[in-house]
């Protein structure tokens, strides 16, 4: 079985600090595409803390919004396409 290092999944990043952002700020950003969604296992959602590690670093970096926009694409594209390229 293969090994996914940093998989954690979280389902309330904004109650834990796990993201800099409340709830409702969190789906905004996912509705701009600037903050990674939530995988869906059966009813429940949960982010992977490599993705949110990942926006979290490219804020405190001062990337654009645009930049951002395309790491989150980039990562929505790995995560689909399982895990190729990490």
């Amino acid at each position: 079985m293969a090994q996914f290092p940093h998989s954690k999944l979280h389902r309330c990043p904004w109650d834990t600090g796990l993201t800099p952002f409340r709830r409702a700020t969190t789906y905004a950003r996912i509705e701009d595409r600037t903050y990674p969604p939530a995988l869906k296992i059966g009813r429940m959602s949960a982010w992977l803390d490599r993705e949110m590690a990942a926006v979290n670093e490219a804020l405190i970096q001062g990337r654009s919004d645009d930049e951002i926009w395309q790491l989150v694409a980039d990562l929505v594209a790995k995560r689909t396409a399982g895990g190729a390229g990490q």
